[in-house]
């Protein structure tokens, strides 16, 4: 069994698979996240959970008010909410905690509540002023933000769409040609390729025939009652209508060139120079139709595999042209075509 694996192409197309996806990843997250930061700092400072501890000390020092007083100048002060959603009412606790020498419990206070900073200010924790007004020495301050990363990564706002689109396409293109580089260019060439011109030329009629097929499946479901659109259309549209010479030249020249030199020129290749065409044919169809429908869109689960099994589709035409051909031009270019149509559409739409 271990000879069989390490005698096939599947033990080459998982290692180009970790190092495509890898090297996505760590690219996008390393043109975003300077972007994702500034922006960051140019919003005003979201809410805040406050947790305060003070170390046991007589009743009579406690003084809510003074503690109260010394936040409201940072924000406005709302009750904690529970992990099922109900608010806390009470914005200092009296609670049991235990004695470090004693190992007896003790009274303590708990200051547990929500700041919501004003706009543009930064909140600032002032511990000594906060010891001062309350009266008790304050053993642990915990600030954290409402909003988990998800949520705040949820709720950009739609300008930062456009360029995270593009971050994120010239990322898995520089990834495509890095495994290109490293693992592809070793690789034999598929026997006997078409002459280029009639390659071209056959490459340009399926590219349109192609894109027709998608856009015409998806108006007549649509019709149907059954509305299915690409997950990334959103930030798509907004590219095409705020930048669209930019939305050309990513859509219909990097991505088609970057993804078919990875499914087709490198792992399709992989297979069909081993014998197995068939499994490379479906396994890069696969392949390329989930990494398009990652996350589920507006229409749901169901809407999301919808679209997955047309994008499988598509990988099968394009992997049956890269190998009826034999040329990586052809492939990329009838890639290009269709996105092309594609563009055109929605530039048409949103006009």
């Amino acid at each position: 069994m271990l000879r069989w694996w390490r005698g096939t192409p599947f033990r080459g197309a998982i290692l180009d698979l970790l190092l495509y996806f890898g090297a996505t990843l760590a690219l996008t997250l390393a043109f975003a996240t300077p972007l994702v930061l500034q922006f960051q700092r140019e919003q005003p400072y979201g809410p805040q959970r406050v947790q305060l501890v003070f170390q046991p000390c007589e009743a009579e020092r406690w003084n809510e008010a003074a503690v109260k007083d010394v936040f409201a100048r940072q924000g406005e002060l709302r009750p904690a909410r529970a992990p099922d959603g109900s608010p806390i009412p009470k914005f200092m606790n009296v609670l049991m905690l235990p004695h470090e020498a004693e190992g007896a419990h003790e009274p303590a206070v708990l200051g547990y509540f929500e700041l919501h900073p004003h706009t543009g200010h930064r909140p600032h924790i002032d511990g000594p002023a906060l010891v001062q007004a309350a009266g008790c020495p304050i053993t642990e301050i915990r600030v954290s933000p409402l909003a988990s990363l998800v949520d705040a990564m949820q709720s950009l706002p739609q300008r930062l769409a456009s360029p995270l689109l593009i971050l994120a396409l010239c990322a898995s293109g520089l990834a495509a040609l890095l495994v290109w580089w490293v693992r592809g260019r070793a690789l034999p060439s598929l026997p006997s390729p078409m002459p280029l011109g009639r390659a071209l030329a056959l490459a340009v009629v399926a590219g349109v025939l192609l894109q027709a097929a998608a856009t015409g499946l998806l108006l007549g479901l649509r019709n149907l009652g059954l509305p299915l659109e690409p997950s990334n259309l959103e930030p798509l549209v907004a590219l095409v209508k705020d930048r669209p010479v930019i939305a050309f030249l990513l859509v219909a020249i990097v991505a088609p060139v970057g993804e078919e030199l990875f499914f087709r020129h490198v792992l399709l290749r992989r297979f069909a120079v081993a014998g197995r065409a068939v499994t490379g044919l479906v396994a890069s169809a696969v392949v390329f139709g989930v990494l398009h429908e990652i996350t589920a869109g507006n229409g749901g689960r169901l809407a999301q595999l919808a679209m997955a099994g047309i994008y499988v589709a598509m990988g099968l035409a394009f992997g049956l042209l890269y190998l009826r051909t034999g040329r990586f031009a052809a492939v990329a270019l009838a890639h290009g075509v269709g996105n092309a149509v594609a563009v055109g559409l929605l530039a048409y739409s949103t006009s």
